[in-house]
């Protein structure tokens, strides 16, 4: 027998059989005697022990080199591929998280309870997406623009507030600035289209729900102070713009209101949904949140004051060094736009032509003023604005369409009449202040005063006089911008699109009698529009107080009407004729 499988191994070789000539060899081979070992593996606990089909085999007997080289034959090619399975099954099993069942449990729990999510806990509710599509959206709104209103439009307002901001209240304009910047539309959106699919967000928007949250999580622990803040800065908006108390109170209440709701309710519920996406509850305003947020030192309140005194300690250092090393920046020159210089010639001209026509006039505010009076310019320019122009604002000679654009509903026609009123109560300051010269200027004539009457008089007299300057000087220079950015944006419509406009090229007729002083008599609507954006883009730099890119205090540059260029110089502004 032994004879015969040696003879068959030299014939095809033991790699070359069949699986039934291997199996009748190994029958043979077990019943002369050989004997097998079975390997037990226990690298892998808590298995249950494997077969090695490739284990060394143990014969009791000398099986001879034939059966030597059978015992070779057998560990040829080895199949474990069962244990290879069990290896990778168990290796590619996650580890077990003892708290995260508790974790779903709580979260599932609270999501129920505030109505967030499902009762599984997988899907998002109708009424949390209704109530962030329409409720929160209109309370972040609501103090963005209110907030904006007061930071952007109102210069003296931001400038008190600066002031304020110091002490225990050096935060004041760095709160508001920060509920300013909380609501970004196209933040907001990405995230309402997210919980559009009724679904718990996956990982992949975990950065932009972390950076939307994270402006809200930090002012939420300082809610009484930002409510504090607000209050003050909207007073102090009524106070200078003469808002009455009543809606005063009436906007801090429902900015207060607005501010519980997004920092109470809703902020809850968020944080539900950014533990859901992280598959783990975090205790709001623990430790574990903020790590889990990334806050830095960056994000903390106070960050941006300590940027700004730093700043400003640097610029004075900077600024000392100069002085003190003897070394003078170079006089820097505003650069005036070119459609501006083209027009100041002619507006000396109607400047010219207006005061040799009412010179004479007894209701002419000029009569009062001399032309060395700061506010001489600004007087004669609206009384001009409001003679050529004013029908512009209100008249129904020029006609236009409402627009959508970018989200937003453009009505030139309310704009323009919104102004007219701005434009009147401008006008109303400017004829207070005439006054107020006038009363001084009798005063300084009364003979009958005494010398004690006299002085107690001009001093009260001169305080207003700089009060009504100065609010007077405010309202002229907003609600002419605001005129200029009215009709630029027709202008540049008319250019482009012809959807607002509807009769640019009427020709405008006008009654002697009536209409007096109007200069656009027989002209197009579109050049009176034109001639009127030229006017009040104009103004600023007539009157003194225009603005340049390169000059950061734009009440110190402009030019006036007798030809003087005015220059920026690091100590003073100096005029130097042109």
């Amino acid at each position: 027998m032994v004879r015969d499988i040696d003879k068959t191994r030299e014939k095809v070789g033991i790699d070359k059989l069949s699986m039934k000539e291997r199996d009748g060899l190994f029958r043979q081979f077990v019943e002369h005697g050989g004997k097998i070992e079975y390997k037990i593996n226990r690298n892998l606990s808590g298995q249950m022990a494997n077969r090695c089909k490739s284990g060394p085999l143990k014969v009791s007997e000398s099986p001879g080199p034939a059966l030597q080289e059978n015992r070779k034959s057998q560990q040829g090619p080895v199949n474990d591929s069962s244990q290879n399975r069990i290896y990778d099954r168990i290796k590619l099993q996650r580890p077990v998280n003892k708290n995260r069942l508790a974790d779903l449990l709580i979260l599932g729990f609270k999501g129920f309870m505030l109505k967030v999510t499902t009762f599984g806990g997988k899907k998002i509710t109708h009424s949390f997406i209704k109530e962030f599509h329409e409720q929160i959206r209109w309370y972040f709104e609501e103090i963005s623009v209110t907030l904006s209103s007061i930071l952007e439009n109102e210069p003296a307002v931001v400038e008190q507030i600066k002031r304020m901001s110091k002490g225990v209240n050096s935060i004041f304009y760095e709160v508001l600035v920060r509920l300013t910047a909380l609501y970004d539309e196209t933040e907001f959106l990405k995230i309402a289209v997210v919980f559009s699919r009724k679904k718990i967000p996956s990982d992949i928007y975990m950065k932009i729900f972390k950076q939307f949250f994270k402006k809200l999580y930090i002012l939420a622990q300082f809610k009484n102070v930002c409510k504090t803040y607000v209050d003050k800065a909207v007073v102090l908006k009524g106070v200078n713009n003469d808002i009455t108390r009543h809606v005063v109170f009436t906007v801090n209440n429902q900015l207060n209101k607005d501010m519980d709701v997004l920092f109470d309710d809703f902020l809850k519920k968020f944080h539900i949904i950014l533990c859901r996406m992280a598959r783990s509850y975090y205790p709001l305003f623990s430790q574990e949140f903020n790590d889990f947020l990334d806050i830095s030192a960056k994000d903390r309140l106070g960050y941006i004051t300590r940027m700004e005194k730093k700043k400003k300690k640097e610029e004075f250092y900077d600024r000392s060094c100069t002085i003190k090393n003897g070394k003078t920046k170079e006089n820097k020159i505003v650069k005036i736009p070119e459609h501006i210089k083209k027009e100041i010639p002619v507006i000396r001209n109607i400047i010219e032509k207006y005061e040799d026509d009412r010179h004479y006039d007894l209701k002419c505010p000029i009569r009062v003023l001399d032309k060395e009076d700061t506010m001489y310019n600004a007087v004669v320019l609206l009384d001009i604005f409001d003679m050529r122009y004013s029908f512009l604002l209100s008249s129904s000679k020029t006609h236009y369409n409402i627009d959508y654009r970018d989200r937003r509903k453009i009505n030139i026609k309310e704009e323009l009449n919104h102004s007219y009123l701005l434009f009147n109560e401008a006008w109303d300051e400017a004829k207070g202040y005439v006054g107020i010269v006038k009363e001084i200027r009798d005063v300084q004539n009364n003979g009958r005063l005494t010398v004690y009457q006299r002085s107690v008089l001009l001093d009260t007299l001169v305080k207003k006089k700089t009060i009504s300057r100065r609010n007077m000087n405010k309202r002229v220079t907003d609600v002419m911008k605001t005129i200029e950015k009215i009709m630029e944006t027709v202008i540049l419509d008319y250019d482009s699109d012809k959807r607002l406009l509807q009769n640019p090229d009427e020709i405008l007729m006008f009654d002697e009698k009536i209409d007096r002083g109007k200069s656009s008599d027989g002209k197009r609507v579109i050049d009176a529009i034109t001639e009127a954006y030229l006017f009040s883009a104009v103004f600023p730099y007539a009157t003194g107080s225009g603005e340049s890119n390169e000059n950061e205090h734009p009440n110190e540059a402009g030019i006036d009407l007798n030809g003087h260029q005015i220059i920026i110089h690091p100590a003073a502004v100096v005029k130097s004729a042109s």
